[in-house]
């Protein structure tokens, strides 16, 4: 369970609304507080260079992808975590890593190993 500051905060964007459901669900349960954007724009529309926290992103979506998004972020400093979430693994996961991903998980897989990650970063904040 989180500590209840703004650490917790999870930016959830994937184009799939069963996913963002399901998920979201699973993460508040675990105690964040998701916002959820099926597109990166609809994200870059509300995002803000004081947000902190973590963004989950898928990496094929249409218009931006999840690799284009996290460019942006990098070109703005953006102090956000950033975890992908991909049927595209191998395609990603070496760009992404580079970029300051701190994880990429294959599609499909388990919420529990997600939930841990989250975990042990937030606990590296206190």
């Amino acid at each position: 369970m989180t500590n209840g500051t703004e650490n917790n905060k999870i930016y959830l964007v994937d184009d799939d609304r069963i996913v963002c459901h399901s998920l979201g669900l699973i993460l508040r349960k675990s105690g964040y507080v998701v916002d959820v954007y099926y597109s990166a724009e609809a994200f870059l529309e509300q995002y803000e260079d004081t947000d902190t926290g973590f963004l989950v992103v898928d990496q094929c979506m249409p218009g931006l992808t999840g690799l284009e998004l996290q460019q942006v972020l990098v070109e703005k400093n953006a102090n956000l975590k950033v975890i992908f979430i991909t049927a595209m693994h191998e395609t990603v996961n070496e760009v992404a890593l580079k970029n300051g991903a701190i994880k990429v998980f294959e599609k499909p897989f388990d919420p529990k190993g997600l939930v841990d990650l989250l975990g042990s970063q937030v606990t590296l904040y206190e």
